[in-house]
């Protein structure tokens, strides 16, 4: 059968053109036949293709067929039946099978769509003013003039499409909560109800099936103090909250190309923020009005800021190992002082420093939270060098050097014992 355009051709060079049917024929590669054809026809309205079921070999079989795709919904995706496995596996089971590959191929597609439901189909989603998606994608940025690969928050309102970016060293929850912190800080209010993704930091699933949600304490914390509504997406649908996924990737390209370079994290998330809110004047992709006036709606719906800011920190307790050390954010790990070998300590962790505390809460010390690969360490100095002056042959399978430097490190171990205490004690008072 010719489509409308070759017919259309076809009369023209008959019937404008005076070529003949030969011609037309030849050149067009079609049958004299299929030309008087067309040429008489008379009737080109517009009308629905009607598909005649052939007689498929394989439809004896679609029981057994379902029965395969069943199974499969028990195991991994990458671990079920194809095509060419099923049919290979009716070939084998039934010797009168003889329906060709290509055929099976189309029924087995077309079945699996109907076991499996593989789109069901969206509808279009209504969200009011004041309303707010959260998700994280990954980015890199250099601080310092070191590369490293983090990621990039985005909130956006999906009333009026503007959103706001913040680059965060880590996914945790204190990184997270930080940085929803300063959005709603620069926006001046709290958006009425917020989405979130099922990310661990936030909220862990035991049950996929029942979807019994675990939230973090910091985040009922934060959610209670700035009185916003959270709404978690199903597992595995990030379609729920396709605006904020389509932001992420729209502040990825305009913000993050080239690749940032900056001394510091959070002066450089305001310079974003300000960055962010003038990306804010284009118009909306639907209506068509300008995102800025949308947004304007936006804003006059949110809730309050609190009287007082929330402090993003969580509260942990752990034991200390025989040399007074913890491990913290996958195995990076921290030597508190070995005096404190065996006992209980309080941990606060903010999205940039550790501070250390013994039970009673008397502070032992702080330091700056580590971002980087497993194995790196902190150790506080004091303690572990007032040690060394009871045990000063220890330094030689000690490495001091990142607590004094390599240089003196190196120089302490080739001093003498007696040598070696006065070094120690005078790098002790300069503590």
């Amino acid at each position: 059968m010719l489509i409308i355009k070759e017919i259309n051709k076809i009369k023209d060079m008959y019937y404008e053109k005076h070529y003949s049917v030969t011609f037309i024929s030849r050149s067009m590669k079609i049958s004299k036949s299929t030309l008087y054809k067309y040429l008489k026809s008379y009737n080109f309205s517009p009308g629905i293709t009607i598909k005649h079921n052939s007689k498929n070999k394989s439809l004896p079989y679609k029981d057994i067929v379902v029965s395969y795709l069943e199974e499969d919904r028990k195991h991994h995706h990458k671990q079920r039946h194809t095509a060419r496995r099923a049919y290979d596996r009716l070939k084998e089971e039934f010797s009168d099978f003889d329906a060709s590959l290509s055929a099976f191929t189309l029924f087995f597609r077309e079945l699996k769509q109907e076991v499996f439901q593989l789109h069901n189909g969206y509808l279009p989603l209504s969200h009011s003013a004041g309303e707010c998606q959260v998700d994280l994608g990954e980015c890199s940025y250099e601080l310092g003039g070191n590369k490293i690969h983090g990621y990039n928050m985005v909130a956006t309102f999906p009333y009026s499409n503007a959103s706001y970016c913040s680059l965060l060293p880590a996914k945790n929850t204190e990184c997270i909560l930080y940085s929803l912190k300063q959005i709603f800080e620069y926006i001046c209010g709290v958006p009425h109800t917020i989405w979130f993704d099922n990310d661990t930091a936030l909220v862990s699933i035991k049950n996929e099936d029942t979807i019994i949600r675990y939230f973090q304490d910091t985040f009922i914390r934060f959610k209670l103090h700035y009185n916003f509504k959270d709404v978690f997406c199903s597992p595995r649908k990030g379609n729920e909250k396709g605006c904020v996924e389509a932001g992420i990737r729209y502040m990825r390209r305009n913000l993050l190309v080239p690749v940032p370079s900056f001394d510091n994290l959070t002066d450089y998330n305001k310079l974003l923020l300000d960055r962010a809110t003038e990306l804010h004047n284009r118009a909306h992709y639907i209506t068509e009005q300008n995102i800025c006036d949308m947004h304007f709606e936006d804003l006059n719906e949110l809730n309050p800021l609190p009287q007082i800011p929330f402090e993003v920190s969580s509260i942990k307790k752990r034991k200390l190992d025989n040399m007074g050390r913890i491990y913290l954010d996958n195995k990076i790990s921290y030597f508190i002082s070995p005096t404190l070998a065996y006992k209980t300590i309080q941990i606060k962790v903010t999205n940039e420093t550790i501070s250390f505390y013994t039970i009673q809460g008397e502070l032992i010390g702080e330091t700056t939270r580590i971002y980087s690969k497993n194995g790196s360490r902190y150790i506080n100095p004091k303690p572990y060098l007032e040690l060394l002056l009871n045990k000063p042959n220890a330094i030689l399978n000690f490495d001091l050097s990142d607590i004094v430097g390599a240089d003196i490190a190196a120089l302490l171990i080739s001093l003498t014992t007696e040598e070696r205490g006065i070094k120690i004690r005078e790098l002790i008072s300069q503590l």
